[in-house]
């Protein structure tokens, strides 16, 4: 994690924000180097990088209930509630949008035939993966 603090910016203690560690926390769509005076490119780079991070979040989330959570379960209520409070801090995002982020971006790597990811972490990932899109896509959200 010190590592990509660093790498970004973040956690270097100068408090200095570059162009170079806005692009790596948005997904450096902009073009290099990016017009951080355009109110809109600023934007869509911060509202990039939140969404990023939470879709980050749940990743770690997801994996830390399935390799010592309480079952799916209690396990999905507290990352449902997590999440909630993470998304409200960022951005005015919802748990479902990040929900459906954090599925495209993260599951195929873990759950294609060809993932190096162990059986049984792929079994306890796809039950997440469900009981979540349960709560957040077929309820609520």
């Amino acid at each position: 994690m010190r590592l990509f603090e660093r790498q970004g910016g973040w956690g270097d203690g100068s408090g200095d924000v570059t162009a170079e560690s806005l692009m790596l926390h948005s997904g450096c769509i902009e073009e290099y180097p990016p017009n951080v005076d355009d109110p809109l490119v600023l934007r869509r780079m911060l509202g990039m990088g939140a969404d990023l991070q939470l879709a980050r979040l749940m990743e770690g989330l997801v994996g830390a209930a399935v390799a010592r959570g309480p079952g799916v379960e209690r396990g999905t209520t507290l990352v449902v509630a997590a999440m909630r409070r993470a998304a409200a801090l960022a951005v005015p995002r919802s748990v479902s949008d990040v929900f459906r982020m954090w599925r495209v971006a993260f599951l195929p790597g873990v759950l294609r035939p060809d993932s190096p990811t162990p059986e049984t972490a792929r079994t306890g990932v796809r039950a997440y993966a469900h009981a979540l899109e349960g709560v957040l896509l077929d309820g609520p959200g």
